[in-house]
């Protein structure tokens, strides 16, 4: 019965609504079980200071800041390196921000509709 429910939810709920995403902060759901950071995530990103932002969240400031002036190219070989542990310290079960739950940005100037949302909610939920 509970699997017929969260169907019946799951298809009710307006992705990227307000709805959706207060439901999500009372389920809390796990993001790593379902999505992994993977190449085609990583050929879709554009932005250079999201790429750098990512670096320093998976290798530590320092690294990111040493390889702020790369090419985006060179900064997601690291970022892909890290995920993979070629080289470096393999890191588990990372999620940018863009696709955590309640998700965020990298740069409140470039944030997207459902991470202002998600962010008019969390007051709610306090």
């Amino acid at each position: 019965m509970l699997k017929v429910i969260a169907l019946a939810m799951a298809e009710t709920l307006a992705a990227g609504s307000a709805l959706t995403e207060a439901a999500g902060l009372v389920i809390k759901p796990d993001v790593t079980r379902w999505w992994k950071l993977d190449d085609a995530f990583l050929d879709l990103l554009k932005d250079r200071a999201a790429i750098n932002a990512l670096l320093a969240e998976l290798v530590g400031q320092a690294t990111a800041d040493g390889n702020v002036s790369e090419t985006g190219k060179v900064q997601k070989k690291i970022i892909r390196d890290c995920l993979n542990g070629e080289g470096r310290e393999r890191v588990e079960g990372f999620v940018p921000r863009y696709m955590a739950f309640p998700p965020s940005h990298y740069d409140p100037n470039k944030a997207f509709e459902i991470a202002r949302t998600a962010e008019g909610i969390n007051a709610l939920f306090a």
